[in-house]
């Protein structure tokens, strides 16, 4: 049973980091190293196929062996959430309430991505 929750989050967490590639203010690497966690837990097969994953398997075999994020991937992921914010503060239809928790959000993720430690 244990196995098949851990499964569950696994799944749940790829899929909220794959979603954050997308989203500006959800932290895609959090969301892809927690459910490394616990695809590694559950299902070497399901851990082995993140690793080996073009879009998400270069930053899980990082922090898996050097427990770090390049810094040029926290640039690169600091550029995406400053264009996405931009390009939403200039489009949106939201009411600056909605816009005001996106930019929060934003922020909180940028947060995130600088505390995780930084590997050359």
């Amino acid at each position: 049973m244990k196995k098949v929750f851990y499964i569950l989050l696994a799944s749940t967490f790829l899929v909220l980091g794959i979603i954050g590639i997308l989203i500006p203010g959800l932290p895609t690497t959090p969301f892809l190293l927690v459910s490394s966690y616990f695809a590694a837990r559950s299902s070497p097969r399901f851990h082995n196929y993140l690793l080996s994953s073009k879009l998400v398997g270069p930053n899980l075999r990082d922090w898996q062996e050097q427990k770090g994020i390049r810094s040029h991937k926290k640039w690169e992921a600091t550029a995406l959430v400053v264009i996405a914010l931009a390009i939403l503060a200039y489009t949106s239809p939201l009411p600056s309430l909605g816009q005001g928790i996106v930019f929060l959000l934003g922020f909180v993720g940028l947060c995130v991505i600088w505390s995780l430690p930084t590997i050359s």
